[in-house]
């Protein structure tokens, strides 16, 4: 049995009722376990707003994310720059700078971020808009869709109210439906109107050959979102202005709550401490890995993980950072909504109960439907829950409050532990067929091998497509799986049975191994063996 078929297994979603929340599994995959994101019960939040606020002193903050392509694919060997500041993004596309300066007593600082590279003699580009929030020292999910520049066009224009320019709108462009665009990633798109209400947003690649559509969203606090489809033509400069409304009725207003949000879900993966290095001596996490092909099985693919992050101070951390032998993230995922007067989302998660929730995060973006928890505090073993309320622009921010969300459903993960490899040991030579050993881990459920014949780097500039496992050959092969007995022995050995192996070759392998819910992951750290 494939890992797929054990996501998509009914009684998957039933563990998760054993703790008495619900887990909503997508349809496609998970047909028949019951649950919706709007129909099910729920139970209020009991929180406190939060105030938003500056910070008193200038700060630093490390500024992260990830350089695309179109298609979602890692762009590697990208410069990334931030005003005088740049970084190269690695072999999955990620950069880091860590000492980008804030100033004193401004809640946000807001500033364009670049990146650029050459590809196959081609100049590559693209632009996004940097929000580094009041005394927050880690700035992530900064991410830029990259593409040739001659085939980019812009949009511009002016934002006003029935007073005149409005300044400090947000603007945010998008694809206009996702499904009808498999895979393409176009939504990491804004900026933020001057003084004078003028707008520009440059870069826009080409979806399709010639004119491309994008839905422009504007938003702002007090004000009404309006959204329209725009046409982008590569070379060429279109024009949208917009006049907005006073937000004082109607969908997520004082009048009318903001819906739940729905399909929600959570997948947590566990990680190694430790850093994989390629040939190339590029690092990579093995995390991008596990994700890559998590949503792959899942369909996750069409994503838009929020780059406008707001993080309090107040989120109280209940437990102590676990040592730096693991690392662990939870991967939140809901349905994207245009609703008017949507501003953006608040993020909660309650450790261990399922009560106390605590805002993590506020998404100032409406387009947002995707998010990464990385605390530090996030432990193996311990069940945390989650919820994503709506964010009205009514009341957020208003008096420097944010006003109370709507509840949603819940959905909860348990990290699993981390998983080690022991047998062909890294950079090893191996004769013959490798047998490969792992040690169990608690609560393990199916544990797949992936063997690579190249370092698995998602993107090269010579490969868009990337780097597929050469075992399992595709989605339904299950002769790198094993299925965890209700007695787990103390390690596992599989033997490989995927194409012939050419003597004097490097080749790569991990380990992915998920509960039986489908809902936690743990991929182990990279190993190489030279076959004999």
């Amino acid at each position: 049995m494939t890992l797929l078929r054990i996501l998509i297994l009914a009684k998957n979603c039933s563990k998760l009722r054993q703790f008495g929340i619900l887990m909503i599994c997508l349809t496609y995959f998970c047909s028949g376990c019951g649950g919706g994101g709007s129909s099910a019960p729920v139970t209020p939040v009991v929180k406190s707003p939060n105030a938003v606020h500056g910070c008193a002193s200038a700060f630093v903050t490390a500024v992260s994310g990830k350089a695309t392509s179109l298609n979602g694919a890692p762009i590697v060997g990208a410069v990334v720059s931030v005003g005088s500041q740049s970084a190269i993004t690695t072999q999955f596309g990620t950069y880091s700078i860590l000492n980008v300066s804030a100033p004193a007593s401004q809640s946000s600082v807001i500033i364009p971020i670049t990146a650029a590279i050459t590809i196959q003699g081609a100049a590559w580009s693209g632009t996004n808009t940097l929000e580094i929030s009041g005394c927050d020292t880690n700035t992530t999910n900064v991410n830029i869709v990259m593409s040739p520049s001659a085939s980019q066009g812009s949009i511009a224009g002016t934002i006003s109210d029935f007073t005149g320019p409005l300044a400090n709108a947000r603007i945010f462009a998008s694809a206009p439906d996702p499904a009808a665009v498999a895979y393409l990633n176009p939504r990491s798109f804004w900026t933020i109107s001057d003084a004078n209400g003028k707008y520009v947003i440059p870069a826009l690649p080409s979806i399709n050959a010639g004119t491309s559509n994008y839905t422009v969203t504007v938003s702002k606090d007090l004000y009404v979102n309006r959204a329209v489809v725009i046409g982008v033509t590569p070379g060429q400069k279109s024009t949208a202005d917009f006049t907005v409304a006073p937000a004082d009725s109607g969908p997520c207003s004082n009048s009318a709550p903001c819906p739940p949000v729905t399909h929600f879900s959570v997948i947590s993966i566990t990680t190694p401490g430790t850093i994989s290095r390629s040939a190339q001596l590029n690092s990579v996490s093995p995390a991008a890995i596990a994700r890559n092909w998590i949503q792959q099985k899942r369909g996750l693919r069409s994503i838009h993980a929020s780059r406008q992050i707001q993080k309090f101070s107040s989120a109280v951390r209940t437990r102590i950072p676990p040592p730096l032998v693991y690392n662990i993230e939870s991967d939140l995922f809901w349905d994207a909504d245009l609703t008017t007067s949507l501003l953006g989302y608040d993020v909660l998660r309650s450790d261990l109960v399922g009560t106390k929730f605590r805002t993590i995060a506020v998404l100032r973006d409406p387009q947002a439907d995707h998010f990464t928890d990385i605390d530090s505090v996030l432990t193996a073993g311990s069940i945390y829950y989650y919820s994503v309320a709506k964010l009205d622009t009514l009341n957020f921010p208003k008096n420097s409050e944010e006003g109370e969300p709507v509840q949603n459903n819940l959905s909860a993960v348990v990290p699993l532990d981390p998983q080690l490899l022991l047998d062909p040991v890294n950079k090893s030579s191996v004769s013959g067929l490798p047998a490969f050993t792992w040690p169990a881990i608690k609560d393990g459920s199916v544990y797949q091998v992936l063997v690579y014949d190249k370092f698995p780097d998602l993107q090269s500039t010579s490969n868009s497509a990337g780097v597929k496992p050469i075992w399992p050959v595709s989605s339904s092969d299950a002769s790198s799986e094993i299925q965890a007995p209700s007695t787990q022995p103390l390690s596992y050995s599989l033997n490989y049975s995927g194409p012939p192996l050419i003597s004097g070759h490097v080749y790569y392998w991990a380990v992915l191994t998920s509960d039986s819910g489908g809902g936690a992951y743990s991929i182990s750290d990279i190993f190489s063996f030279t076959s004999l």
